[in-house]
């Protein structure tokens, strides 16, 4: 059985793993962030400083729409003013 302190330490590098892969692609690729999130998915990304690493953020919530309605895939596809062959 794993102790508090050793679990403690894999989950943080695991979250450090994650931000050096984040920080990777956004220098290579626009990265862009679609959520099913409520009214709090800025809020919660800026505590985790996570904004920086997503050229747009697209929340459910704020268009109207949730995956997996194709809408909700539509409006998304329009704000990036990209097509669906493209991401």
């Amino acid at each position: 059985m794993l102790d508090m302190r050793c679990l403690l330490v894999r989950l943080r590098t695991m979250e450090k793993f994650k931000l050096s892969v984040l920080r990777c692609c956004h220098r290579s690729f626009q990265s862009h962030e679609r959520s099913n999130y409520d009214d709090s998915l800025e809020d919660v990304m800026e505590e985790l400083a996570l904004p920086q690493y997503f050229d747009k953020i697209v929340n459910s919530y704020r268009i109207g729409h949730a995956k997996p309605d194709l809408e909700a895939f539509t409006i998304t596809l329009d704000l990036l003013k990209a097509k669906p062959q493209n991401v």
